[in-house]
């Protein structure tokens, strides 16, 4: 059954805790997004080549360090259900758009409520490619459709592997350009 809104608020808060305390400890910088224009959800504003202001919800956390690009985290306490995690459609499509809207990756930062000591990751991409398969029966809290993407849990990787600095990283650089629906369309 689901928890209540404001008891999986109160969890996912002290998830983010948890991510921002870990993240400190190995040298990283951390921010925590705030709501801006009279918006209760974290948002990102910008302009798009017209000038149209263009609002993204934006992930939980930010995390830098000199040497390394800024890393956006969506941090979530998750069950596994049925052998796998599920990931709302929505979420995972805002991580995208957000990354997409300001060139910076997004991971995904779980706190398995199984195993709480160990978070785990992986990048928005990467569960993009690594779907294993989709519900579009799923429901939010209040019963409205909220399709959701299921995940192997071998998806996911030691968050701690990041923040050690046992990764190699890349720098690529997508280019997009603004459609006339406004949206942004990979080259």
């Amino acid at each position: 059954m689901a928890h209540s809104w404001e008891h999986s608020l109160a969890e996912g808060n002290k998830a983010e805790a948890v991510v921002a305390r870990t993240v400190t400890q190995y040298g990283f910088n951390v921010q925590s997004y705030g709501a801006i224009g009279g918006s209760n959800i974290p948002s990102t504003y910008t302009e798009d080549n017209t000038g149209k202001l263009i609002r993204a919800t934006s992930p939980d956390l930010m995390m830098s360090k000199i040497g390394w690009p800024n890393v956006a985290l969506e941090v979530k306490q998750k069950a596994i259900f049925g052998g796998h995690y599920w990931i709302d459609e929505r979420r995972l499509n805002y991580t995208e758009h957000w990354s997409k809207l300001t060139n910076n990756p997004v991971y995904w930062v779980i706190q398995p409520k199984h195993d709480t000591a160990n978070l785990i990751c992986a990048s928005t991409r990467k569960l993009k490619e690594n779907i294993h398969s989709y519900n579009p029966h799923s429901t939010a809290r209040d019963k409205s459709p909220e399709p959701t993407y299921l995940f192997k849990p071998e998806v996911f990787l030691s968050f701690e592997d990041l923040l050690s600095g046992n990764v190699k990283h890349e720098i690529s650089y997508d280019m997009y350009v603004v459609g006339t629906d406004g949206e942004m369309h990979l080259l």
